[in-house]
């Protein structure tokens, strides 16, 4: 999750995001990230350790 995005949105929608997935029974490890590349390389890794679903808030650059 970019924080910035949105004026600071998403950083507001992440507790009711994360706490939603958390009650629909889903295990959740958030990162935030300061650029595009930085989410790039956050994104590589999680899938290589096999991760089974990626949330991402982020803003057009982001997406």
């Amino acid at each position: 999750m970019n924080p910035s995005a949105g004026r600071g949105r998403a950083a507001e929608l992440l507790p009711q995001v994360a706490g939603q997935l958390r009650d629909s029974g889903h295990a959740l490890e958030i990162l935030l990230s300061r650029d595009f590349s930085e989410a790039q390389s956050m994104t590589r890794d999680a899938v290589e350790s096999g991760c089974d679903a990626l949330v991402v808030m982020g803003g057009d650059g982001m997406m």
